[in-house]
């Protein structure tokens, strides 16, 4: 994949990520933006190695909600559940 369409596939998680918030939060879509670039999930989203621009939607608000309520470590132990 090239790196023009991973920025662009993590462009779209990252609108799909602050709409989530916006609805779950009730939050402005700036504030919504901010709250997202501040937490893990994006963080982890925004860097290609991790691959995590490649699933769907639904997979990702659920990380959001993971690690809103239940922090770092349980977001981590979402994603690998495995390890």
């Amino acid at each position: 994949m090239t790196e023009s369409k991973i920025q662009t596939a993590i462009a779209a998680s990252a609108v799909g990520l602050t709409r989530h918030l916006m609805a779950t939060r009730n939050l402005a879509q700036d504030d919504a933006y901010r709250a997202l670039c501040a937490m893990e999930t994006f963080k982890l989203l925004s860097n290609p190695e991790t691959r995590l621009f490649l699933e769907p939607n639904d997979y990702l608000c659920k990380c959001l909600d993971v690690e809103s309520v239940s922090g770092v470590d349980a977001l981590y132990d979402f994603i690998r559940p495995d390890d």
